[in-house]
């Protein structure tokens, strides 16, 4: 299950030619210093870390689980942070505090105060990870785009937490999408749409019946005069106010950050590395397709095998029962 597994994190995005020779030097280097320090067996009452994986359940499997069997006192603060960041915080971080978690991948280990912590995450079928991404990254681009453009009058929702916008992977994904769709939807009011106030959407109202919605009005009614016009069902994968999914999986901030994303978080070297400099030669080494991929296949097995635990995104509930069972926790 966990070679199946990983078979399917490994997607491989196109290839970049770097020199094999210099690849395999640096592997070798960056396995040494990764190994260096590994995940430790769980302790009972011990350190955890979650490598938390975006799009995975993550945020679930930690609100919902992890933060819940974990005393307030025994918690780590808020490191979702930027590696430069998360180096001065770490450093100040309390010795009691036992659960960290952070969107930073497994470089951290490197920079704990202490080498006991064990570690879990959460994976995904790429694929469905992917769409995942895109979905969830043009409804938060969306948004900023609609309040860049609002009345100023109106004031915006009072955000319960740290801005999407500010956290990895989003603080790069959603003002990617908030540009294209400031570049599109000029172009599709204008040369689509016309008049915004003829336009409506149809709704099912609570009973069934359905309804019409003009947002540029903001009333509703039952019935559509002659000249109104009912906006067609979208395609949400391909229509034209966004990037189409089949066009920005080819571009490359999808490459940097999509592709192959799970793997590059458990090998330490994704875009949130805290070894910027030797993950981004690393991951264009991936891409290469050079001859020390399978080391990198077999490392990534080996490394999982130490995890704590590995759950996954489509069996969240049965991922919660294998970790307590891991971690020794009764769920009553």
């Amino acid at each position: 299950m966990l070679s199946r597994l990983l078979l399917l994190v490994l997607l491989v995005a196109p290839i970049l030619v770097v020199g094999s020779d210099s690849c395999a030097a640096l592997w070798d280097t960056h396995v040494e210093k990764l190994t260096a320090h590994p995940p430790k067996p769980y302790k009972e009452s011990g350190k955890v870390i979650f490598n938390h994986i975006a799009r995975t359940a993550g945020s679930n499997f930690l609100s919902c689980f992890l933060r819940h069997i974990t005393e307030p006192n025994r918690r780590c603060p808020n490191l979702y942070v930027t590696p430069s960041e998360f180096y001065k915080l770490i450093r100040s971080m309390p010795s009691e505090c036992d659960l960290v978690s952070s969107h930073l991948d497994a470089s951290v280990m490197s920079y704990l105060p202490t080498d006991d912590y064990a570690m879990l995450t959460q994976l995904r079928d790429p694929v469905s990870r992917a769409i995942s991404m895109y979905e969830y990254a043009i409804e938060s681009g969306s948004r900023m785009y609609a309040w860049s453009n609002a009345d100023p009058n109106t004031a915006k929702p009072e955000a319960k937490g740290p801005l999407a916008s500010s956290v990895w992977p989003w603080n790069y994904l959603l003002p990617f999408f908030e540009h294209d769709i400031s570049l599109r939807m000029p172009k599709v009011v204008e040369q689509e749409w016309g008049d915004l106030t003829n336009i409506w959407v149809k709704t099912s109202g609570p009973e069934g019946k359905d309804f019409f919605y003009n947002k540029a009005l903001n009333i509703s009614k039952w019935d559509l005069s002659e000249d109104d016009i009912v906006l067609p069902d979208i395609d949400p994968y391909d229509n034209p106010m966004v990037m189409p999914l089949a066009e920005w999986v080819k571009t490359p901030i999808a490459h940097e950050i999509v592709h192959n994303g799970q793997s590059f978080a458990v090998l330490g070297i994704s875009n949130i590395s805290m070894w910027e400099a030797e993950s981004k030669t690393l991951r264009e080494c991936v891409r290469s397709d050079f001859p020390t991929f399978n080391s990198m296949m077999d490392l990534s097995r080996k490394l999982l095998r130490q995890y704590m635990h590995v759950g996954v995104n489509d069996q969240l509930e049965l991922s919660v029962e294998t970790a307590t069972w891991h971690g020794s926790v009764a769920l009553d």
